[in-house]
C-alpha cells in the first residue's frame, strides 16, 4: 500500500513538472522571439541613381509669351466728361495713384446739398435736446399769429372761390345755356332743335334738371356763411359739380357746334349760341382752377398751424423719447446719404490699385465715358511669368517645379501644366515664373524657352516598375527611411530596361532598383551590396 502510494505521488510529480515546462516553452520562447526586431527583419534596398544613369538630362525647346504675373484692368464705374487724364501709356505708377480724373459738378452739388440738410438735421435735434429758450419761444408765438392769418386768409378765399364758381356758372346756364332749351326748369325739358346725334339730344335733356338741383342745392347753402368745421368738404363738393357743370355744358358745344344754318336757324344764331356756350366752359374751366388753387393754400395753411403748434408743444413739455428718436434717426439718414453720396464722388477718380506700368490707355480729356468702359491696363513688371504651348508627348515630361531657361540668361520654374489640350493651339498650356529678373523682358513679347527635363528618357530596370491599379510606378526612400511612391509613363522596353517617358517631381534622385516585395510606406534599410 505503501509503495503504490509512492508511485502515484511521484507519478503526480512528473505530471505537474512537465505541464509547467509546456506553459513556459508557450509564454516564453516563442513569444519574446516575437517581440524582439532585428535587423534581419527589415527589408534592404538597393537605389537606382540618376547621377550615374545614362540620357538622365534632357530639354524641350519651344517660344512663349511674356506676361506680368500680375495687372489690372481699369473700368470706370461710372458716366462722366473726362476733365483731365494724369498719366501717358508707358508711364510707371504707384499704387493709389490718380489717373484719369472725371467732371464732379454734379456730385460736389448733390454733396454739398446733403452736407447742409444733415447739420440742419442735426442743428434740429441739438434743439430738442436743450429745449426752447425765453427768445426761441417768443419767435415762435410770432409764427404762429402769422400762420393763423393764413390761414383765416385762406378760408376766406375758399368760401370766395365756392361762391364765384358757382355763382357765375349759375348766371350762365340760366342766361345763355336755358335758352336752347324748352321749359328748362321743369323735369322735362327739351332743345328748341335736333342735333346730328340723336344721342346727344338724350343727355343734354337729362342732364338739364340734375343741372338745376346742384344749383338750387347751392343758393341754399350760400344764403348763409359756410361754417369753418366743414369748408374742405364742400370744397369738395363744390368742385365735383362744376365738373360735372362742365360736361354737360361740354356735351350741348358739340350738337351746337355741329349745327347747319337753315331757314329756321341762321348763322348768325349759330354763331352767337356758339359764343355764348364758349364763354360759359371758359367760365366754370376758371371757377374749378381757382377753387383747386384755393384749397390748395388752405391745406398748407392747416400743416403751417399744425406744425408751429407742435413746436410750441415742445417747447413747454420739452421732447419726448420718441421725438428725439425720431430725430436721431433723421441724423442718421442724413448721415448716411452724405456717405453715399461721397462714395459715388469717388468714382470719378479713377485711381490705379497696384504699382506697374501703363501698357493701355483708351481715354482721352473732354471723352464721355460710360461704366463699364476700359481706362488703362496696368501691369507689374517686377514679376514676369512665361506661357508656352508644347506637344502632348511633351508635356506628359514636364510637371510642377521643371526649370527652364529663356534666351539663355533668364532662369524660371514650372508652376502650371494644364491637364487638358487647348482647343485653338492643340497642345498643352505650360505656365512658368521667371524667378531671376526681368531685365531685357518685356511684357507682350515672344522668347525661346527651353525646359530642363531631368529623368526623362533614362533607362531603369524592369524590376524597378511596380504596377498597381492600371498606373506604372517608380518607388523611392524618403528621409525617414519609408518607402515612397511616383507615378511614371514608361517608354519602349530594351533588354531588362526600360525607359521613363515622364518627369520625377524635383528632389527625387534615385529609386529602388528592385521594387519586387515592397510595400509602400515599409521601412527599409538601403545597402550598397
Amino acid at each position: 500500500m505503501q509503495r503504490s502510494r509512492f508511485y502515484k505521488i511521484l507519478l503526480t510529480f512528473v505530471i505537474v513538472s512537465i505541464l509547467i515546462l509546456i506553459a513556459f516553452s508557450i509564454a516564453g520562447g516563442p513569444a519574446s522571439n516575437a517581440t524582439t526586431a532585428t535587423p534581419d527583419r527589415i527589408a534592404q534596398v538597393k537605389l537606382y541613381n540618376f547621377d550615374t544613369a545614362s540620357s538622365s538630362d534632357a530639354t524641350i525647346e519651344t517660344t512663349g509669351l511674356i506676361e506680368s504675373r500680375s495687372q489690372v484692368n481699369l473700368q470706370a464705374e461710372t458716366q462722366g466728361l473726362v476733365s483731365f487724364v494724369n498719366v501717358s501709356l508707358g508711364d510707371s505708377v504707384y499704387a493709389g495713384q490718380l489717373l484719369v480724373q472725371l467732371n464732379t459738378a454734379d456730385i460736389d452739388a448733390s454733396v454739398a446739398q446733403a452736407a447742409a440738410n444733415l447739420a440742419v438735421q442735426e442743428i434740429r435735434l441739438q434743439e430738442l435736446q436743450r429745449g426752447a429758450r425765453q427768445e426761441e419761444r417768443s419767435i415762435l408765438e410770432a409764427r404762429f399769429a402769422q400762420t393763423q392769418a393764413s390761414l383765416e386768409a385762406s378760408q376766406v378765399s375758399v368760401s370766395n372761390a365756392i361762391r364765384d364758381g358757382i355763382t357765375r356758372a349759375d348766371d350762365a346756364i340760366s342766361t345763355i345755356v336755358d335758352s336752347l332749351f324748352i321749359d328748362p326748369r321743369t323735369p322735362s325739358p327739351s332743345l328748341i332743335f335736333n342735333p346730328y346725334d340723336y344721342q346727344i339730344k338724350v343727355d343734354v335733356e337729362r342732364d338739364r334738371p340734375i343741372a338745376g338741383n346742384i344749383l338750387t342745392f347751392w343758393k341754399n347753402e350760400l344764403s348763409a356763411n359756410i361754417p369753418d368745421p366743414s369748408l374742405q368738404e364742400l370744397a369738395m363738393k363744390a368742385e365735383s359739380d362744376l365738373i360735372f357743370l362742365k360736361k354737360f355744358v361740354d356735351r350741348l358745344s358739340q350738337a351746337v357746334n355741329a349745327l347747319e344754318p337753315s331757314n329756321s336757324i341762321p348763322a348768325s344764331t349759330i354763331t352767337t349760341w356758339q359764343s355764348g356756350i364758349s364763354a360759359t366752359r371758359s367760365g366754370i374751366d376758371a371757377g374749378i382752377s381757382t377753387l383747386r388753387s384755393s384749397v390748395e393754400g388752405y391745406k398748407q395753411a392747416l400743416s403751417g398751424v399744425a406744425i408751429v403748434e407742435n413746436e410750441l408743444a415742445l417747447s413747454d413739455a420739452g421732447a419726448s423719447a420718441e421725438q428725439l428718436q425720431i430725430q436721431q434717426a433723421s441724423v442718421a439718414a442724413a448721415k448716411a446719404q452724405l456717405a453715399s453720396l461721397e462714395a459715388q464722388r469717388g468714382k470719378y477718380s479713377i485711381r490705379t490699385p497696384i504699382s506697374g506700368e501703363i501698357s493701355e490707355l483708351n481715354i482721352d480729356a473732354g471723352a464721355l465715358i460710360t461704366p463699364g468702359a476700359r481706362v488703362a491696363t496696368i501691369i507689374n513688371t517686377s514679376g514676369l511669368q512665361i506661357t508656352a504651348f508644347v506637344d502632348t508627348a511633351d508635356a506628359r515630361r514636364i510637371s510642377a517645379g521643371t526649370q527652364f531657361i529663356i534666351a539663355d540668361t533668364h532662369e524660371g520654374s514650372v508652376r502650371y501644366v494644364s491637364p487638358a489640350i487647348n482647343q485653338e493651339t492643340k497642345k498643352v498650356e505650360v505656365i512658368g515664373d521667371i524667378i531671376d529678373g526681368s531685365q531685357g523682358l518685356y511684357v507682350g513679347s515672344f522668347e525661346d524657352i527651353s525646359f530642363r527635363v531631368k529623368g526623362v528618357g533614362t533607362q531603369v530596370p524592369l524590376t524597378a516598375i511596380r504596377s498597381r491599379g492600371g498606373e506604372d510606378l517608380v518607388l523611392s526612400v524618403s528621409e525617414d527611411g519609408t518607402v515612397m511612391s511616383h507615378k511614371v509613363t514608361i517608354g519602349e522596353v530594351q533588354g531588362n530596361m526600360v525607359g521613363l517617358m515622364s518627369a520625377l517631381p524635383t528632389g527625387v534622385e534615385s529609386i529602388i532598383e528592385d521594387a519586387r516585395g515592397i510595400n509602400i510606406g515599409d521601412p527599409v534599410i538601403v545597402t550598397s551590396e
